[in-house]
């Protein structure tokens, strides 16, 4: 994880937000595993209004590596201008649909990371199974 030279703004600021973010619902379906998730866009409507009330702001950029995995940055910032950032990658797997499996892992890691970062609980059958109940 890297970090401005400061982040004692940014930390309180992320402090606020997070006492107002409740865990997002459950707005979405994954058939194979039949169970409910929150999709990246119920992450991201719960966690920005309490983000933009006490000046935080996430960025997010996928990359891919140069041993072929690929994988996301998230950013987040204080209008101070400070920031805390990390970054995830993942194997990228070889298939028939490239781009469309790229698409499906850069959206998982930018939810999760997104997640991870406003403090939400994620919980959904695809996560578990790679790290039991939780």
């Amino acid at each position: 994880m890297k970090t401005s030279e400061a982040i004692n703004e940014l930390a309180d600021a992320l402090a606020q937000a997070q006492g107002e973010i409740a865990n997002p619902e459950k707005n979405a379906q994954n058939p194979h595993y039949k169970s409910d998730y929150a999709d990246l866009a119920g992450v991201l409507s719960t966690i920005r209004p309490a983000f933009a009330a006490v000046g935080l702001s996430l960025i997010q950029s996928p990359h891919t590596t140069g041993n072929g995995n690929i994988g996301v940055t998230t950013r987040v910032m204080h209008k101070s201008g400070q920031w805390i950032e990390d970054v995830i990658d993942v194997p990228m797997q070889k298939g028939n649909n490239l781009a469309q499996e790229a698409g499906k892992v850069i959206t998982y890691l930018r939810r999760y990371s997104a997640a991870a970062f406003a403090g939400v609980h994620q919980s959904d059958q695809d996560a578990q199974g790679a790290e039991g109940e939780v």
